[in-house]
């Protein structure tokens, strides 16, 4: 029965994540292209997967919801007195000398009780070693917190939500978890061998973070769209709250701050839009030098007419052009025109995509046309960070052992030769 619910609770948070994970995917690509350039992989993974445990984990402990009127008994007075489980496990196991005992006692619900509450938190400690670099203090401290979290939701009936707790605040449970937070941390230093070194993941990231890529741009690109759409949403609200709701100066507005996003602000010294500038890109000339401003502000009124006013003029001029060309061209050819150098344009694109994963870079048609391109902004190579004094200070305890052990390759040849002359 635990276990069904146990896995009942998992399978909800499985559920849930997708949603968590739209939510946290923007802000996540934000910070590593702004930190490191690109985003690597393995780090990507272990972050998500650290999000997947922290629902399931906080699931397992909330989940069945009760009806919202309940009252639980047991649960009104928590459970004080340390290490009360030993009692417990005593009087139920009936241990005794023969070791069959021994394994009967395992399957009792006070002793899984006591591993659940371990194993739930150990994920909690290895991640913050293996992850965040946390020393034992830390995790221990973190680890106490956490089950903390736990246990002042129950005993609040989630910060309020439900009148009364329906689960029991126990004494044990912070110790129990609180020792998962440990045993996942000296986990993380044994697996270490065998995972790889997040420093040596971080320096690899910095390293490829020397491109503009494709991703890259597109992510500065969703940020412009989501800062100016909030501009465009605000300007909108003080349209209306002035009393101005004439529909075709409300769009005049708006278009006038995508034009202060795209085309002004780029035109400034900074040479790059307010995405840009968060994930460290900038507009330069094909060769890297600084671009013209006024072809700075061109890009992407280019991009805007290419994209946006030319297909919009496309769909509202094509059925006029074809009633009046019907005596002329046949309608059914005009749209087959039209569809192959969409599909031409299109195919394009893709071959662009696949040669910028490639390494290449991409290149667009509006950044042909006024002669720019988007490069990283300069980064000082001599920027201290954390992981990167940890992988130095690695990298030169790892030589000196290799010199340590070259040495004493050395001597030992040495000794040999000596006795051989002997």
């Amino acid at each position: 029965m635990f276990s069904n619910v146990y896995l009942n609770n998992i399978a909800i948070a499985c559920i849930a994540f997708p949603f968590a994970a739209a939510l946290i995917t923007l802000p996540y690509l934000v910070v590593q292209y702004r930190r490191f350039g690109s985003v690597p992989w393995w780090r990507t993974f272990v972050v998500y997967l650290f999000v997947l445990y922290l629902m399931a984990a906080y699931f397992l402990v909330i989940l069945p919801l009760p009806a919202q009127d309940v009252y639980v008994p047991y649960a009104a007075h928590p459970q004080l007195v340390p290490f009360s489980f030993i009692g417990e496990i005593a009087r139920s196991s009936h241990v005794t000398s023969d070791p069959s005992t021994w394994v009967a006692a395992l399957t009792t619900p006070a002793v899984y009780q006591v591993l659940f509450n371990v194993l739930l938190t150990v994920p909690f400690g290895f991640f913050l070693r293996y992850y965040f670099h946390r020393t034992w203090w830390q995790v221990l401290i973190l680890g106490f917190l956490w089950t903390l979290f736990f246990e002042t939701s129950q005993i609040t009936g989630l910060f309020g939500i439900y009148e009364h707790p329906y689960r029991l605040f126990d004494v044990d449970d912070l110790i129990t978890n609180t020792t998962g937070s440990m045993v996942g941390f000296w986990l993380a230093l044994l697996l270490a061998r065998v995972l790889p070194d997040m420093d040596e993941v971080n320096q690899e990231a910095w390293e490829k973070g020397s491109r503009a890529t494709l991703t890259r741009r597109i992510v500065s690109f969703a940020v412009d769209m989501l800062i100016a759409s909030l501009a465009a949403a605000l300007v909108g609200s003080a349209w209306k709250d002035a009393g101005l709701n004439a529909l075709a100066d409300h769009q005049a507005a708006e278009t006038a701050v995508f034009a202060i996003c795209f085309v002004l602000i780029p035109a400034l010294p900074g040479s790059a839009t307010p995405g840009q500038r968060v994930l460290r890109l900038r507009i330069v000339a094909p060769d890297g030098s600084k671009a013209p401003w006024w072809r700075r502000g061109l890009r992407y009124l280019v991009l805007y007419l290419l994209v946006v006013a030319a297909p919009a003029a496309l769909v509202q001029g094509l059925p006029l052009a074809m009633r009046a060309s019907e005596k002329w061209v046949d309608p059914a050819l005009l749209v087959a025109v039209l569809l192959v150098f969409f599909a031409i344009w299109a195919m394009s694109v893709i071959v662009r995509a696949v040669r910028s994963a490639m390494g290449h870079p991409f290149v667009m048609l509006n950044g042909l046309i006024t002669g720019t391109r988007i490069a990283p902004s300069p980064r000082a190579d001599h920027e201290r960070t954390p992981w990167r004094d940890r992988l130095a200070a690695k990298r030169a305890a790892l030589k000196e052992k290799r010199g340590k052990h070259a040495r004493v390759e050395d001597a030992g040849e040495g000794q040999k030769n000596e006795n051989g002359e002997d």
